[in-house]
């Protein structure tokens, strides 16, 4: 915009300089075709034709010099409004572009834990029903991972809220590095994270998914004598075998998650063809 700012500029002062120098040719050739023509006036002086076309030049030369002073003073306020415009229409831009960043940013603040920067239950919930909308592949299926992490309230207790804090993130972390970009990660609160992964074609990914997790939190925090401090609980469940919303497969992990934790934590439990197995004794969903 600025560029063609001063090309408009440019160009009117091109046009005006060819104008005065054309009118100034012109008034030369007139002056000059008076040549030899000399003016009696009536008390008998002679005028000779050179003071005449001095003259005529004279007045043809200050009367142009006058009208493109003015035209000039004219197209220099009009190019300093162009400029004005321009200037105004550029902090609009980046008013407007300000405003969708910030934009963004509060949906993002509104849909994501402030902790881990994963979804949030309803930005999570919302999402997860969206891709349970969407038809499926043949031979495709989709998992919910539900996961807690086990003795968490006691470390938060122990040893504070800015250590759990850090091992939420840390965990959150693990998420993002063992899932996919496309699948949906979140945090309901406390240790609770759920993982929504969608058109999955073998068993393989999830079974290898969840023993990762399991090890990962293993890893998060241990004793001085190296004893893990913290472990966590599993639970998952496929659709559409297990259910075709977003409620019937929450519900579904759950009850996997409540399993794990009866037994003894630190393990994953799976529901597969109506019943609740061990993660190392599932079948591939039909």
């Amino acid at each position: 915009m600025k560029k063609h700012v001063k090309k408009y500029a440019l160009s009117l002062r091109g046009a005006v300089l060819t104008s005065f120098l054309l009118l100034l040719t012109d008034s030369i050739a007139l002056a000059a075709s008076l040549d030899g023509t000399d003016i009696l006036l009536e008390d008998g002086t002679m005028i000779g034709h050179q003071l005449i076309l001095l003259i005529i030049t004279s007045v043809l030369l200050l009367g142009t010099t006058i009208y493109f002073f003015v035209r000039c003073q004219k197209l220099q306020e009009e190019n300093l409004r162009l400029v004005d415009k321009y200037f105004e229409l550029e902090t609009t831009i980046a008013r407007e572009k300000e405003l969708t960043e910030l934009s963004v940013m509060y949906q993002q603040e509104s849909e994501t834990d402030a902790c881990t920067g994963l979804l949030n239950k309803s930005a999570f919930q919302r999402l997860v029903q969206q891709s349970l909308h969407r038809p499926r592949d043949a031979g495709r299926f989709h998992a919910m991972f539900i996961m807690d992490l086990d003795h968490f309230r006691d470390i938060n207790h122990t040893k504070g809220s800015v250590y759990a804090d850090r091992l939420l993130r840390q965990y959150a972390i693990t998420l993002r590095d063992v899932f996919r970009k496309t699948d949906i990660l979140g945090r309901f609160g406390g240790d609770e994270f759920v993982v929504f992964m969608s058109n999955v074609t073998t068993l393989t990914p999830v079974v290898h998914h969840a023993r990762a997790l399991l090890q990962a939190a293993r890893e998060l925090a241990a004793a001085e004598d190296g004893t893990p401090l913290l472990s966590v609980s599993i639970g998952i469940a496929f659709a559409p075998e297990d259910g075709q919303n977003y409620d019937a497969l929450y519900a579904a992990a759950d009850n996997s998650l409540y399993k794990a934790k009866k037994e003894g934590r630190n393990d994953c439990y799976v529901k597969q063809g109506g019943r609740i197995l061990r993660l190392d004794d599932i079948l591939p969903p039909k």
